[in-house]
């Protein structure tokens, strides 16, 4: 699966190749200065956006089951001051739901029966 950045003034700026497998959710913070992808293996990857549109990889998860939902925690005004990310959640068809960040953090927090079909976060 490939990550692709595209801009409607130029077409395809940059693709990445991280992901194995399909990419099935990617999905930008709040205020844009962080991108999370995951796909059907399992591997999640945590970006931080240049100024020249290129991708900068900060850390890489590996779960066992496919990740299909990715919401990031409502963000704090300290958060945009200081450019720091909000944590995020991610879950999968298996059930199970992850709190992670993007210093290398990821723990699974909840596992129902079933597949998650939604997710969504606010205070």
């Amino acid at each position: 699966g490939s990550l692709v950045i595209w801009s409607p003034r130029g077409g395809v700026m940059k693709e990445f190749k991280t992901h194995k497998s399909k990419v099935l959710v990617a999905s930008w913070s709040p205020s844009g200065n962080r991108l999370v992808s995951a796909d059907k293996g399992g591997v999640i990857a945590v970006w931080s956006p240049r100024s020249d549109g290129v991708l900068k990889l900060l850390c890489r998860y590996a779960k066992e089951v496919p990740i299909t939902h990715a919401v990031f925690s409502v963000e704090m005004e300290e958060d945009r001051v200081s450019g720091s990310c909000p944590p995020f959640f991610l879950a999968g068809d298996t059930g199970e739901v992850f709190f992670a960040d993007d210093e290398g953090h990821c723990t699974q927090i909840l596992n129902i029966e079933g597949g998650i079909m939604f997710m969504h976060h606010t205070l």
